[in-house]
Formats: C-alpha cells, structure tokens, sequence
C-alpha cells in the first residue's frame, strides 16, 4: 500500500519505485503477486483479505495512520506532531532524516481482531527508505528471498551509518514478546 500524501510528485514517484522493488522481488525470488494499490485505493475488503506491506509512515500514507491508530501496541508509538521524532519503537526515538524503520504490526478493522500481520516501512527521508530496502534484497541467485521475508526480525531500525556499514549500521533489531512489547532478550539497541 503505497502512500500519496507525500508533498511532490516526485516523492510520490519515489514511494511508488520502493514499492515495485519489493513486488518485483516477491515476483523473481519466490513467484509470488504482491499487487500494489495506493492508500486511496485500498477497500476494507481488501484489508481483509491480505497481509499489507505499508510503504511511508503516517504523514505519507492515510492507510498506514489508520492501521497504526486502530490497532496500537506498546512497542510502536507515532509522537505528537510538535516531537522532534517522527516515530518511536521500544523506546528509541526515530529522529534523523537519514533514520528508517521497518516493522510487523498486527492489524484490527473496526474493533475486531483479524488474523493478519502487516510490515510497516517508514523513514525520516525517501533517500533512508530506498537504502533500507535496498539491503533487503540478496543479488546472488543461490541466496536470492523474498524481500523482509526471510530471517528477518520483527523490527529494523537503520540509522545514519547504515548506508555505509550495511548492518553493522543498525541502531535496533529485535522480536516482539507475547504482548507486541520489545523482548529484551531477543532484541539489540545500540546506545539507548
């Protein structure tokens, strides 16, 4: 679900290429169709039916906002909009342009629990966005998966370095406990 709310078309143009990258990479690893609609597009129908890959935060993607407020967990909290950070996971707070999150999250719509599990990818900038799912993607044809679809935690937060470091430039990682809270033991922040 690609968000349209970004300020320019270029941007927009951008959200839309980082979601091809991912449907193209579910098409070539595993022979898989992930469509992709725009946040106005999206049904309650369609929502019910499928897991969603949500790309661009709540400012960008009506959708994302949306899912993000109607289903909270302690983990995952978008600040205020006067809060320097535009999105807080276990605690650390995304505040950098050159920060980005990617993130499962269960999903209600309209009060009831549904069996579905969505991804979230947000950043402080589309140029942090592209580099974070760049990563995601093996170009060796032995090692080839499904972008965020393998060996993946339930969170990745990149940070500054990342660009340069690869994964030695992560700022967290980790998996969610039973209650959608960060499991400390299963989990990595640097610094906080």
């Amino acid at each position: 679900v690609v968000g349209t709310k970004a300020e320019s078309q270029e941007e927009r143009d951008r959200l839309l290429g980082v979601a091809r990258y991912l449907s193209l990479g579910h098409a070539t690893a595993s022979d898989t169709r992930a469509p992709i609609v725009t946040d106005g597009m999206l049904t309650d129908e369609m929502a019910r039916q499928y897991n969603l890959v949500f790309v661009g935060g709540p400012t960008m993607n009506s959708a994302a906002d949306r899912a993000l407020k109607e289903s909270p967990i302690p983990a995952v909290k978008i600040p205020e909009a006067e809060d320097p950070a535009f999105l807080s996971v276990g605690g650390y707070n995304l505040t950098s342009e050159d920060d980005a999150a990617v993130f499962t999250h269960p999903r209600r719509i309209l009060g009831e629990s549904l069996p579905r599990l969505d991804l979230h990818i947000m950043a402080g900038s589309l140029s942090a966005m592209e580099t974070s799912v760049r990563f995601s993607f093996a170009v060796n044809q032995a090692l080839t998966r499904a972008p965020y679809c393998n060996m993946v935690p339930d969170f990745l937060i990149y940070g500054p370095e990342f660009k340069w470091r690869g994964y030695g430039g992560l700022l967290a990682a980790g998996f969610w406990g039973n209650a959608w809270d960060v499991d400390p033991k299963s989990s990595y922040f640097k610094d906080l």
